[in-house]
């Protein structure tokens, strides 16, 4: 059953965050980048993330065919983030010494509901 919140939710996503949502009724995405360009510097070598900000991606950092216009994954993510349909969960320990970072993008609770209901082939593990 679709209630009316998602009717409004579903109306706002672009053609790529739909695919991504989509995505993330199977899995977790996971985005990999070079150390020294997410959050920002508090000291050398410390660095600290904001959960509900989407941090900087480059276009080569996204999975390629995952979306239409990688150049835009910031600005997508950046959008199911107040949609309130993912968070992003940084990396778990990051050092002077970590050359990768990986982050992951997963569901919220509310994003669950959202891909049970209205994501045909929603993973069993969300709802």
């Amino acid at each position: 059953m679709c209630t009316p919140a998602f009717i409004t939710v579903i109306e706002q996503l672009s053609h790529d965050e739909a695919v991504l949502v989509m995505c993330l009724a199977k899995q977790d995405l996971q985005m990999t980048k070079r150390n020294g360009s997410f959050g920002t510097n508090k000291a050398p070598g410390t660095m600290f993330f904001l959960p509900n900000i989407a941090p900087d991606i480059d276009a080569s950092d996204v999975p390629k065919g995952l979306v239409k216009h990688p150049h835009h994954m910031k600005m997508y993510l950046s959008h199911l983030l107040a949609l309130n349909l993912v968070k992003i969960k940084p990396p778990p320990k990051v050092d002077g010494q970590t050359e990768w970072l990986t982050w992951t993008v997963c569901p919220t609770d509310f994003g669950a509901m959202f891909i049970a209901t209205c994501v045909a082939e929603a993973r069993a593990d969300v709802v």
